[in-house]
């Protein structure tokens, strides 16, 4: 992973976690504002913390190693449709999902939906999930 997504993964982790607001909302308007498209580093940043996501999960789970993991969405206690979900969340969700059933292909393709496709609102939606995740 390059410098630059270490890092800026390592500030974003530590702002989250110290509870630095404002620091969080600089590092995340830097990465997701208008004039700021997806590019590789934003795919690669969203990435990292998806793994660091994963490897929370890995650590938590008690299923057998080579169980596949599933998953289930809910809203106000019902059983959700993963299509009702917005599109970056949904893009999101699969990215994690392919992260945990050893799917980079689809890992990738995920993100590149949301980094190529979605406008500045769609990547914050997706890096700030991410980023609730990994911490």
């Amino acid at each position: 992973m390059a410098k630059r997504v270490s890092d800026a993964m390592h500030m974003l982790l530590t702002a989250v976690r110290s509870g630095d607001i404002d620091s969080v909302s600089g590092l995340l308007k830097g990465w997701c504002g208008p004039e700021h498209p997806g590019g590789e580093d934003y795919v690669a940043l969203v990435a990292a913390l998806i793994g660091e996501g994963g490897r929370k999960i890995r650590e938590a789970e008690t299923a057998a190693v080579d169980a596949a993991f599933v998953l289930e969405v809910h809203s106000e206690g019902a059983a959700l449709d993963i299509d009702a979900v917005d599109p970056p969340v949904r893009a999101a969700l699969r990215a994690q999902l392919a992260w945990l059933n050893d799917d980079p292909a689809d890992v990738d393709f995920q993100i590149r939906m949301v980094a190529d496709h979605g406008d500045s609102d769609d990547r914050m939606t997706m890096l700030v999930n991410t980023l609730v995740w990994a911490v």
